[in-house]
């Protein structure tokens, strides 16, 4: 994967998920992290998106899902489209 088709900064569309008693928890990094999951982007790709190593993803990754309080990925990213309003329903729906 081209690491320059990504920037490591998250869309300015994209609205960081207020979820009460967490997102003010994420550090900086962790927010990047979890702005990509949200977008369904691989561990490997993450790292290579914001230039980090692949272990330090996944140490974010666990570290972002204790944080929110959901077993996996799918989970965190369907909360946080929930705390967007959304709901965690696609457009297509």
């Amino acid at each position: 994967m081209d690491a320059s088709s990504h920037s490591s900064e998250p869309d300015s569309a994209w609205e960081f998920p207020d979820i009460p008693g967490v997102t003010n928890q994420l550090s900086p990094r962790q927010r990047e992290v979890f702005h990509w999951i949200c977008e369904g982007k691989r561990d490997r790709e993450i790292a290579t998106i914001l230039g980090i190593s692949y272990r330090t993803v996944t140490v974010h990754v666990r570290a972002i899902l204790g944080k929110l309080g959901v077993e996996n990925r799918t989970c965190a990213a369907m909360l946080s489209k929930g705390a967007n309003g959304n709901n965690g329903a696609s457009a297509t729906e």
